[in-house]
């Protein structure tokens, strides 16, 4: 079993767990929350503590927040 003996790593992990998912986790004003990553293209909106964001993904794993403004005409 290999294991990577990089000195910048401090807990090097041998074992992959398919039970781990993989995350982006966002704090604003003392509010958390957690998504999953996105495997595929979409979009997510949602409220953060009075911030409305929106979370895209366009490629597996390459996920971006951003602060949505809402216009009204």
């Amino acid at each position: 079993m290999a294991t990577n003996t990089s000195p910048s790593i401090y807990f090097p992990v041998a074992n992959h767990d398919s039970r781990l998912e993989m995350v982006i986790a966002l704090e604003y004003n003392g509010v958390y929350r957690v998504y999953q990553l996105l495997e595929e293209e979409h979009v997510i909106n949602d409220d953060l503590a009075g911030m409305h964001i929106m979370i895209t993904s366009y490629s597996p794993f390459m996920t971006r927040v951003f602060d949505r403004i809402e216009v009204f005409l």
